[in-house]
Formats: structure tokens, C-alpha cells, sequence
């Protein structure tokens, strides 16, 4: 095979292309510190980069769902907590108001404390968290009771304005749990809270002792449903506390996996880069002498 100058500077181009192409590549290496800067790089390990990537997109999701629950739950135990609160106080009224030893007029002072007492009750069933209603269920943007008054501006009945269904947030994969409760299950079903505080109230202004020692037991079922809901609500927060812990600990290791997958050892990377910058040079060099002037360049 005849070796031709032309042939001897276009294999030099091709291979000083080669080696600044190489010399690039290495240097975006050591730049970005990262080993997969383009699809080419690493088609397989390109796919378990952009798979990881996805997981954690949908843990990061899940944290933020995570988050948001626990302000539910958290604002809602609240509220069931100083409502229990209200309910014992009521119950230390009732009995009282039951007592013969307290005349009609205590027991009218009486059931201006437990007036006040329904209204708390009655704020409480309106409470708001963040931009929704804590006890309308999925009428979220509705507040969930609505009170009747006469012309004192005394509550005489609660309404329900829309307080059912259940809310449900995902907080890892295929695995969710209900946020809420709603307003039907709270305040209603069983022993109506509205109305039993209604009734001790007007029991007590009409100095009715049979009815209020009857309203003593149906506190008492009152009392059990709120700390029922007291514990429904603790387990739930508990699920999620460890929920939490579970997209945190997963957190950590797709990203170290995501690291393996994409980083370099920086020492590795800057030795390849001066090996690359030392092959170009003496490329160079070499091409230097295979294109110094000849005899024919000055018989023009």
C-alpha cells in the first residue's frame, strides 16, 4: 500500500480529532464531577440514572404528602383534645346543676357557663386548617355547621352544612391513610354534642334535675366517642411518624445508590484529564513534523 502525504494528514487530523474529542470528554468529568454528562457516556447506567432519579421524585412526593397529613392530624388532635377538655368541664357543671343543693338561681348562673361552653364547641366544629375546614370532609370549602339563634343571639339548634367523607393521603407507595375526621362521625353520630350541651343548658334554666341526671350519662357516652377519636387520631399519627422515617431512610439510599451510579472519583478523573491533555500534546507534536515544509512547497 502506497503511503501518501495526503494520506499520512488526513489519518493526523482524524486521530488530533480523536484526542481532543477525548481531552473533552475528560474535562467535563472533572468539571462537573460526574461520570454520565451525556446518554452516550453510559446508555445502561443512563437508565438506572434517570430510574433513580423517578424514585426519588415520587419519595420526595410522598414526604411532601407526609408533611401536609401530619398538619391535619396534628390541628385535629388539637381540637379534639380541648373539646374532651370542655367536655369534662361540662360534666363537673352537670353534676352540680344535678345536686338539690344548688337552687334555681345557681343553676341559671350555671348554664351561662355552659352556653359559652357550646359556643367553644361550636367554633371548634368550624375550626379551619390551612385552607380547608377540619371537620367537612371532602366539602372542604365549606364550613361544615351552621347555628340557629334566637333574638339574644343564643344558639338554638346546629345544622349540618355538608360534613361527610373521608380524606385520603398517599404517603408511600400503594400504602394510604385517611387525614380527617369528619364532622357526621365527630359531632354527630351516637350522642349529638350539639345536642346534649343544648339540653343541659335549657335543663338547668328550667331547674329540670330528672333531665340533668339523665344528661349525665349521655356525656359520659360523649366523653368515650371524643377519646375514641383520641386514640384513632395518635395511632394515625404514629403510622405516619414511621412513614416518615421510611421515605427519610430511602431518601438516603437511593441517593448514595444514585451517587455510584453517576459520580466519579475526582483523583481518578483529573489523572485521566492531564493523561488526555499529554496524549493531545504530543499529538501535536508528532504533527508538527509530518507537516514541516517539503522541497515542492517552494517550487511554486
Amino acid at each position: 500500500m502506497r503511503i501518501t502525504d495526503k494520506i499520512l494528514h488526513n489519518n493526523f487530523i482524524y486521530n488530533l480529532a480523536y484526542a481532543s474529542e477525548r481531552l473533552y470528554d475528560a474535562e467535563n468529568k472533572v468539571l462537573t464531577n460526574k461520570r454520565l454528562n451525556k446518554p452516550s457516556d453510559s446508555p445502561v447506567d443512563v437508565m438506572t440514572d434517570l430510574a433513580i432519579r423517578t424514585k426519588l421524585d415520587e419519595i420526595d412526593q410522598y414526604r411532601r404528602n407526609i408533611a401536609r397529613s401530619q398538619t391535619l392530624l396534628q390541628n385535629t388532635e388539637s381540637i379534639v383534645t380541648q373539646l374532651q377538655d370542655i367536655f369534662q368541664r361540662l360534666n363537673t357543671l352537670t353534676i352540680q346543676g344535678a345536686s338539690d343543693s344548688y337552687g334555681p338561681t345557681d343553676k341559671i348562673s350555671i348554664s351561662y357557663e355552659v352556653n359559652q361552653l357550646l359556643e367553644q364547641i361550636y367554633t371548634f366544629a368550624n375550626n379551619r386548617s390551612e385552607s380547608t375546614y377540619t371537620f367537612s370532609g371532602t366539602y372542604s370549602d365549606t364550613a361544615p355547621y351552621v347555628a340557629v339563634r334566637n333574638n339574644n343571639g343564643e344558639i338554638t339548634a346546629v345544622k349540618s352544612a355538608g360534613s361527610t367523607g373521608d380524606i385520603n393521603s398517599l404517603i408511600g407507595e400503594n400504602i394510604q391513610i385517611k387525614v380527617n375526621v369528619n364532622g357526621q362521625d365527630m359531632f354527630e353520630a351516637g350522642e349529638n354534642l350539639f345536642d346534649v350541651v343544648l339540653d343541659i343548658r335549657d335543663n338547668l334554666r328550667a331547674n329540670n334535675t330528672d333531665g340533668l341526671k339523665n344528661d349525665i350519662g349521655r356525656l359520659q357516652e360523649a366523653s368515650e366517642k371524643i377519646i375514641n377519636f383520641q386514640a384513632v387520631i395518635g395511632s394515625r399519627l404514629n403510622r405516619i411518624t414511621a412513614a416518615d422515617s421510611r421515605a427519610e431512610s430511602d431518601t438516603i439510599s437511593f441517593t448514595e445508590f444514585l451517587s455510584n451510579t453517576e459520580d466519579i472519583d475526582a483523583s481518578e478523573a483529573i489523572m485521566d484529564y492531564q493523561l488526555q491533555l499529554l496524549t493531545l500534546q504530543s499529538s501535536l507534536q508528532a504533527g508538527s513534523r509530518l507537516i514541516q515544509p517539503k522541497l515542492s512547497d517552494f517550487l511554486r
